[in-house]
């Protein structure tokens, strides 16, 4: 983080992920991404087949940012944590967005369960 990638970066990073296979973390925290940024690197992380892990910590998403980063942790199914602190995105979309993943962890911990009988 703290390259100052802003929006237009955030695109370019938002259209790498769309057909990235490999990449498993992400992290552009403190990278003055505001509200136009989220939504286009938000899409791509939606779509994204590997990434597990992103931090976004430190931006500008607001609630337009903040809602496209809740749909995309709707679509990605692989994704378990997605950090947006401190990005003035409403703190009732954080917390749907903490739901869905404290979820989808749970789900994952039952589904490896070992059981002894």
């Amino acid at each position: 983080g703290w390259n100052g990638m802003g929006d237009v970066g955030a695109g370019a990073f938002g259209e790498m992920l769309k057909v990235n296979t490999g990449l498993v973390e992400l992290s552009a925290s403190g990278n003055s991404i505001g509200s136009e940024g989220a939504i286009t690197i938000s899409a791509g992380i939606g779509l994204s087949e590997s990434l597990a892990a992103v931090f976004l910590d430190q931006n500008d998403f607001r609630s337009e940012g903040g809602l496209a980063m809740k749909d995309a942790v709707e679509h990605n199914k692989g994704l378990v944590l997605l950090r947006i602190e401190n990005t003035n995105t409403p703190a009732g979309v954080r917390a749907h967005v903490d739901a869905l993943l404290n979820a989808r962890l749970e789900q994952q911990e039952r589904d490896n369960a070992v059981v002894f009988m």
